[in-house]
Parts: C-alpha cells; sequence; structure tokens
C-alpha cells in the first residue's frame, strides 16, 4: 500500500476558480489542513513569469513566496511541489538562488508541440536539485504510438521523477485509459512514480482512479485529487473519497476528520463567496 500517494492540487488547480485570490487564512487553515491528514504531496500553486498583483496567493513569480505559506508548520511531513505551464516560467532563474528547503519539486505541464522545451526545462530543474514530473496535457491527443514515442524521446534525455497520465477533458473511458497505462509500465524504471490527474467531466474521475489503482501493482503510483472537486472546470477526483477509500481498501491511515474539518472552513465558505 506504500506504493500508492496522494497529491492534492486543491490551492492550484482550485485557483483557477477564484483567480488565485484565496483568503491567506483559507490558504494557511487548507494546508495546515492537508498535512495534519497525512496527505503525501501537496501542489502549493502555480509558479510564473507573468506580473503579478499582491492579491495572488497561490500564483507565484519566485519560489520563496510559496515557501511563506508553509514556513509556520512546525512539521512539514508532506513534500510541497509547484507547478508551471512550459513557456510561462523560465526555469533558468531557479539557477540565482540557493535550493529551497520546503518546495521538493516541479511539475512540468506541455502541450504536445512543446514536448522538447519541456525537456530542456526538466534538465535544468534537475540540475537545480528538485524532483521533477513530466504531465503531458490532452492524453486524448496522443495516439498510442505517439504516447509511447514520447515517453521514449524523454528517456533518450533525463530519467524524470514522475511521469504523468492526465486526462485533461475527463471523457477516456476506463478500458482506453488503461491501455496507456500499460505503456507506461512497460517503458519506464520501476523507480519512477506512476501519476494520473483526472477531471470529472463525465464524473468518471474516482471510478477510473480506483480502476488505475487496482491496475498498477508493484509500482509507485500518485493520484491527484482536490477538496469538494475544486479545480478547472468540472474539477478534479475529491480527496474526501479517495483517502476514504484507500483508508478502507488498503489500510492506510489518512486523517478524514482533517480533512473534513478543511472543507467546513474553508472550501465551503469559498463557495458561498464565489459560487
Amino acid at each position: 500500500m506504500g506504493n500508492i500517494k496522494i497529491l492534492d492540487c486543491t490551492l492550484r488547480d482550485g485557483g483557477y476558480k477564484f483567480d488565485w485570490e484565496i483568503p491567506s487564512e483559507y490558504v494557511l487553515n487548507i494546508s495546515s489542513s492537508l498535512i495534519n491528514s497525512g496527505i503525501d504531496f501537496i501542489e502549493a500553486g502555480y509558479i510564473t513569469d507573468h506580473h503579478l498583483d499582491k492579491k495572488k496567493t497561490t500564483l507565484f513569480n519566485f519560489t520563496d513566496q510559496a515557501e511563506a505559506l508553509f514556513k509556520s508548520h512546525k512539521k512539514l511531513s508532506s513534500k510541497i511541489l509547484l507547478m508551471f505551464n512550459q513557456g510561462e516560467f523560465s526555469p533558468e532563474t531557479l539557477k540565482k538562488s540557493k535550493k529551497s528547503k520546503i518546495i521538493s519539486g516541479f511539475r512540468i505541464a506541455f502541450h504536445k508541440k512543446d514536448f522538447k522545451k519541456a525537456i530542456k526545462s526538466a534538465l535544468i530543474i534537475k540540475e537545480c536539485g528538485y524532483l521533477v514530473f513530466f504531465q503531458p496535457m490532452i492524453l486524448s491527443s496522443y495516439s498510442q504510438d505517439q504516447f509511447y514515442n514520447l515517453i521514449h524521446e524523454v528517456y533518450k534525455n533525463i530519467e524524470p521523477d514522475g511521469f504523468y497520465i492526465v486526462d485533461s477533458f475527463g471523457a477516456i473511458i476506463t478500458d482506453k485509459l488503461l491501455d496507456y497505462f500499460r505503456i507506461l509500465v512497460q517503458n519506464t524504471d520501476n523507480k519512477i512514480i506512476l501519476g494520473y490527474h483526472a477531471h470529472n467531466n463525465f464524473q468518471l474521475a474516482f471510478a477510473n482512479s480506483i480502476a488505475v489503482i487496482k491496475e498498477i501493482k508493484g509500482r509507485k503510483l500518485m493520484i491527484d485529487s482536490s477538496l469538494m472537486v475544486i479545480g478547472r472546470g468540472a474539477g478534479n477526483l475529491p480527496t474526501e473519497l479517495i483517502t476514504e477509500y484507500l483508508n478502507n481498501k488498503f489500510n492506510s491511515h489518512y486523517n478524514l476528520l482533517s480533512i473534513y474539518f478543511s472543507i467546513k472552513n474553508s472550501i465551503l465558505p469559498l463557495f458561498e463567496k464565489k459560487k
């Protein structure tokens, strides 16, 4: 069971709902609750080169801005990650500062046409001492042969810490999804984390995640989720559902009360402010 990890992306993907202007007290409550619940990875937000105003709380120009959200935690048991869209952040800026003691790594989201640039970004990130996760967006735009070729092109240049399958439109049926995961399993090293980011447009996020968990055995697996599905468009896999499932079926030990506490005190009030 230790092979299955949860990454909560409420602060990043949920930022779309509120233009990344989640009140700081809610950000602190969400991060504290996720850490106390035992969530393995927390995505603190996006990092970008675009000019930002002071209202943004989970959209950053520099790693130290993200660090500030977590400095008050005496025990940081969760790994903290940031995401950027290829072309919107220059990883070279990481060379100008010391490696963060709080930010563990970066997730690179990229479209098919930008995969070579994403590889260059990943090389710089690894050189700076961070974990790097590849997230090719819109799986439905890849044929199985193209996905196979993408994996091998990445491997020619770098061994990432994680490689994701992203169902951007939440519409991939289970059988097809598992076919792509089999390609990923067969063409990656056992130490690489296999990730799944589900969107919930067709209400498949939970069912597909369970299917992936049952299919991928003996490999490290990371499942993305967010509190009350909060995220872009139809949202994501609910953190409160997947953690309860793992507790019941795989003897995980996520603290559900801490998760529900955060929903009651932060997510529901946010929904009241902006439905």
